[in-house]
């Protein structure tokens, strides 16, 4: 054996030495993505839902790793192509840097979640800046809007009144906080 032949040797058996070997858990881990199977953070596998039968308005009837049945409740076609000619009048909403600066409350639309979210993320943001007499002019800009759109006064069970009070009522939180500061901060400049 030369000597190129013997160097050649050894760094095949210094290249096996050093190479990683896997741990248990990614052995483990890597065996359960080729047969198809949810591991979580910790290792444990979950089992999916098992879907037992559909039916014409989208519900679907799921079976729970604990055995019990679950009701899923599907969107109805109407529902589907309403919120798809929406998406095609309006486009796709595009958040620039300044989004929340933009917002005009005047033309939001109170029926739809995204804008009750949008409101209360640019009333928080205006709090959080310490902008605290803009936040209460929209505050009540927005209290009043919501009082002209919907009664809020009767007691029934109408899910559109149900949203409202409950955005009336996150507006109201918020004014009230800046009601606060604000006298904390007038008191401490007397």
């Amino acid at each position: 054996m030369s000597f190129f032949q013997d160097q050649e040797v050894t760094t095949k058996e210094a290249t096996e030495q050093h190479e990683p070997t896997e741990s248990k858990e990614v052995k483990e881990l890597n065996e359960s993505i080729k047969t198809g199977l949810n591991i979580n953070d910790q290792g444990k596998q979950l089992v999916k839902d098992e879907r037992i039968s559909t039916s014409e308005g989208g519900e679907i009837v799921v079976k729970k790793q604990s055995g019990k049945l679950k009701i899923r409740k599907g969107q109805s076609e109407e529902h589907y192509q309403a919120q798809k000619d929406m998406f095609y009048s309006t486009g796709p909403f595009l958040n620039t840097e300044d989004w929340l600066f933009q917002l005009d409350i005047g033309e939001l639309d109170f029926d739809l979640k995204v804008n009750h979210v949008k409101l209360i993320h640019f009333l928080e943001n205006l709090y959080f800046r310490k902008m605290y007499d803009e936040c209460l002019l929209n505050c009540n800009l927005v209290l009043d809007k919501i009082s002209k759109n919907a009664d809020l006064e009767k007691e029934n069970k109408n899910k559109k009144n149900y949203k409202m009070s409950m955005c009336a009522n996150e507006v109201g939180e918020i004014k009230q906080r800046c009601l606060n500061k604000k006298t904390i901060i007038n008191d401490e400049n007397k």
